[in-house]
């Protein structure tokens, strides 16, 4: 007979456990902490025109040359026309000139249109009430016999926006606006909804103005 023996099982290994090491982080540097915090301080909003007109109605100083000037560069330059003409019409109300300009040479025609209000044919329908135009490659042809010639003629153009200008009810102006770049309807709604306030603000100034001059009563 065999003898009998027992098995003696080994212990198992026990794992080899590494050493926790802590990442090394290296110290953020003054330039890269002043960027980060630039980047978490939040963008300040960009003023609208009817900011802009807000500030400017605060003044006591106020004048509807501001308040146009305001406007002509809001065309300009936050709205990006490539010319922008202000025809105001004279004090007997015979005529439409331009009177003020920006991206125009003061030798051009369109700088120097004057237009006898007897033959403006569909420029003077615009100014019996505050109202807008865009006349553009689609619509020209209709439009063009309506339009005065000079007009046409000094504008050298088939694609543009006019508004008629009121301070209160009475008009005074028509505004010109066109560009290298395509017309397109948001430019168009906010071309008008500028003007508009343009109008508010002016016709508001007007009645200040009145006001101050009228004698206080006791």
């Amino acid at each position: 007979t065999k003898p009998i023996t027992k098995s003696v099982s080994e212990p198992a290994p026990k794992p080899i456990s590494k050493p926790i090491t802590k990442p090394i982080t290296k110290p953020i540097s003054s330039s890269t902490a002043e960027s980060i915090a630039e980047k978490q301080v939040a963008t300040p909003k960009r003023p609208t025109f009817g900011d802009k007109l807000k500030a400017l109605m605060k003044s006591p100083d106020t004048t509807q040359a501001k308040i146009i000037g305001l406007t002509l560069n809001e065309l300009s330059t936050e709205m990006n026309f490539s010319r922008v003409a202000l025809m105001l019409i004279s004090k007997d109300s015979s005529a439409l000139s331009t009177r003020m300009s920006k991206g125009l040479e003061a030798e051009s025609a369109l700088s120097n249109l004057q237009i006898k209000m007897s033959q403006s044919g569909l420029i003077k329908n615009l100014l019996t009430k505050p109202q807008s135009l865009w006349v553009n490659s689609a619509n020209f042809k209709k439009y063009e016999p309506l339009l005065p010639g000079i007009f046409r003629a000094s504008s050298q153009s088939e694609n543009f926006f006019l508004m008629s200008l009121f301070i209160g009810e009475k008009p005074i102006g028509l505004f010109f606006c066109d560009r290298t770049q395509k017309l397109d309807d948001d430019l168009y709604k906010t071309f008008k909804s500028n003007l508009l306030l343009s109008m508010k603000a002016l016709t508001f100034l007007s009645q200040r103005t009145r006001n101050a001059k009228q004698p206080v009563t006791q």
